[in-house]
């Protein structure tokens, strides 16, 4: 269901300084919690760029939009949707002032159009320069955390309300409800792949969970790491990436469970993509 809701918007483009490399295939980009920025690592854990977010506050969700492109949000107040190329030239910086709590995670449609999650319970849309265009979200409340598009330009977005259990909600791109997919546990951060299958963290079990597009479970691996298992990114050869809130390390898996890797993490790291 499509709920209108009129706040004003700022946005403005601003300029800074990056110390960064040009984006590639295979690239991990994490969001960095304490000083908010965003660290872009080589698959053999080479960090290649360091940018700084521009106010002071949390860098806890983020997109790769393209191979030049990252947006992210930042814990401020009022919050912030940032974009920022990986070679340093120009942020749009757009006030989430339509967020009733604080911006989360943020996905692009194929239009340009950026869906930004607010944990208070709507997605809110903006357009590529950061004009407000609408607000979608149940009548009940949730607690939205993650967004997706998949490969069909549906919005996919994650309810950790306790009194929901865990569900996956997917809209069309008119903001129509296309299905709902629960599960029995909080998902953290998911990936709906082409064929529609879904992977997924079991947020407080520090799992990846593998299931069809109906939510039935083809699969499960414990991960070994500490924390709030929010981070996944599926690699462009299938294997798997992850982090933990308390973690030190971004581990990669195999589809069945095998860890392939690891490499150590800069101080505050926090949620996992990659560049594919």
């Amino acid at each position: 269901m499509m709920r209108a809701k009129l706040c004003a918007l700022a946005a403005v483009v601003l300029f800074a300084e990056l110390t960064a490399a040009q984006g590639q295939l295979g690239d991990i980009w994490i969001s960095r919690s304490n000083p908010g920025g965003v660290l872009g690592y080589r698959a053999d854990g080479t960090l290649f760029a360091d940018i700084t977010a521009p106010h002071a506050g949390g860098v806890y969700c983020l997109s790769v939009l393209d191979a030049e492109h990252i947006a992210f949000t930042q814990t401020t107040s009022p919050p912030r949707l940032t974009v920022v190329d990986t070679v340093g030239g120009q942020w749009l910086e757009v006030h989430l002032l339509e967020c009733e709590g604080t911006g989360w995670d943020v996905a692009r449609f194929a239009d340009g159009t950026l869906a930004v999650c607010d944990p208070i319970g709507d997605v809110e849309l903006y357009s590529p320069t950061g004009e407000h265009l609408a607000t979608w979200g149940p009548a009940y409340n949730p607690v939205f955390w993650n967004v997706w598009v998949d490969v069909h330009d549906q919005l996919w977005v994650s309810d950790i309300a306790p009194a929901h259990g865990g569900t996956l909600h997917c809209y069309d791109r008119n903001g129509s409800i296309v299905r709902y997919v629960g599960f029995a546990f909080e998902p953290g951060d998911f990936v709906v792949e082409p064929n529609g299958e879904i992977w997924l963290t079991n947020r407080y079990g520090n799992q990846i969970v593998h299931t069809d597009a109906a939510g039935t479970e083809l699969g499960r691996f414990p991960t070994g790491m500490s924390g709030i298992q929010q981070g996944l990114a599926i690699a462009s050869d299938g294997t798997l990436w992850t982090t933990a809130s308390t973690s030190t390390t971004a581990r990669h898996f195999s589809r069945s469970g095998v860890q392939l890797g690891e490499f150590t993490l800069a101080l505050g790291a926090g949620t996992t993509w990659v560049l594919d």
